[in-house]
């Protein structure tokens, strides 16, 4: 497996349940990639094959599905129709498998206009990234998979025998040679590099990352450098709130919560909980590019104001008029406007009140690795390549050109278990030999 985020992480635990020998090769020198970022939520939708449901709930959920993807379908363009309808079906079951390996995780609340489409996040207090990746480890741990950290994967070679073999170049100089029956790719996306970004989405606007600096596209290349398929190449997302001068991110819980952006002349501009991108879109229509976060202390919790403050300037006053005069700001008419929300903003009755300066992010890339319904990567002409998969934010199709909030942690835990899966049945199938790992001295 190369690639130690939640996808590479769930397929390494997933492949290793299923009997075979893993390796984790990670170029990091600490495991996790943008997944251990991940503050807000898992999406998952109930199972219409469920014991407990009526006939009744059975068609509500699957009305609720099609809608969603219908939704889905309609907002990504692109998206490949059978992983999208793959990521829905199994979502429930991996928010399940992940509680059964010891993720503390609870349902908070379904999504707005949904009965049975629902948000799973960490235990108060908790990091969800964190709670997901500590517990993937520690089970790839108890499997006795060997997670190697500080080597980077630079090339795969198809032997005539099928096998693939695999050389990581470690930061010390050396080299690390695998032969393996199967690899999965699960190195993430390439929005981490901002020269990748530029080079891959000329027209993107110029503005900071929030991702971790290992997501540099490592995957697809190697993938394209066997001839696979690359899909949706250019297409890049925004977080619309990030803190203007660090751009460490502001997640939508605020913004549900009640907050609301104003502009520098003190108007409200936009739905602040629309598609994240036409939000993003808004914002740097704005003068300057940039807008004030404002509401009230009821939508902190002290985990997210403690993270907050740590690493971004809030100010704080005790009344609006105090706090309009510190933004020199007019905010008399803040709260008004046109833009209907589906969760009422904030009435600005929990003093001390806070603004925060946000601009748009570079938040992830949608583009990547074409693969089939199994994990499979595909070639340009839609052949498999043999013994190659791939899960996680490296693989193109999934979401198309726009993806929804709180659905990429969840996906890479769906394509990740099915990678898993389906290259631990194809290594163990007979007439294959045990992988090798030869570490050779530096050159």
């Amino acid at each position: 497996v190369v690639g130690a985020g939640a996808a590479g992480l769930t397929a390494a635990v997933t492949a290793a349940q299923t009997g075979a020998r893993v390796l984790v090769l990670e170029k990091m020198r600490m495991v996790g990639g943008n997944s251990i970022l991940a503050e807000d939520a898992l999406t998952a939708v109930d199972d219409q094959r469920g014991k407990q449901w009526s006939d009744d709930a059975k068609r509500e959920i699957l009305a609720e599905k099609h809608a969603l993807l219908a939704e889905m379908r309609r907002r990504g363009r692109t998206i490949n129709a059978e992983l999208d309808e793959e990521l829905i079906d199994d979502s429930l079951a991996a928010v399940q498998w992940l509680q059964s390996i010891g993720c503390d995780l609870e349902t908070s609340e379904t999504r707005p206009g949904s009965r049975h489409v629902r948000e799973y996040r960490a235990k108060e207090g908790l990091s969800l990234g964190s709670e997901v990746i500590g517990e993937l480890l520690a089970r790839a741990e108890v499997a006795g998979v060997p997670v190697i950290t500080n080597a980077r994967v630079v090339q795969l070679t198809q032997e005539p025998s099928m096998h693939i073999d695999l050389e990581a170049l470690t930061m010390s100089g050396r080299r690390v040679k695998v032969h393996a029956k199967t690899v999965i790719l699960a190195t993430g996306g390439y929005a981490g590099s901002l020269d990748v970004v530029r080079r891959n989405c000329p027209n993107c606007p110029q503005l900071l990352t929030t991702n971790v600096a290992g997501a540099t596209g490592d995957g697809i290349w190697l993938a394209e450098n066997l001839g696979a398929a690359i899909v949706d190449r250019d297409a890049v997302m925004l977080h619309p709130t990030t803190h203007a001068l660090t751009g460490t991110l502001i997640s939508k819980p605020l913004r549900k919560a009640g907050a609301i952006l104003v502009n520098s002349k003190g108007k409200r501009f936009t739905n602040e909980l629309d598609v994240p991108e036409n939000v993003a879109r808004a914002v740097l229509a704005q003068p300057g590019g940039w807008a004030w976060l404002i509401g009230d202390s009821s939508h902190f919790d002290s985990v997210l104001f403690e993270r907050l403050t740590a690493t971004a300037s809030i100010t704080r006053e005790y009344s609006i008029a105090r706090l309009a005069d510190s933004l020199n700001i007019d905010l008399s008419g803040a709260t008004s406007g046109p833009f209907a929300r589906p969760l009422p903003a904030t009435k600005f009755v929990t003093p001390p009140y806070f603004a925060i300066r946000i601009r748009p992010a570079i938040h992830g890339s949608l583009g990547g690795i074409r693969v089939d319904a199994n994990a499979h990567v595909l070639d340009r002409q839609g052949r498999v390549i043999p013994k190659i998969f791939a899960a996680g934010d490296t693989v193109g199709g999934i979401y198309g050109r726009v993806r929804f909030d709180n659905f990429g942690l969840i996906g890479a835990i769906v394509f990740g278990r099915l990678a898993g899966k389906n290259a631990a049945a194809e290594a163990l199938a007979p007439s294959q030999t045990a992988p090798t790992v030869q570490r050779a001295e530096t050159p």
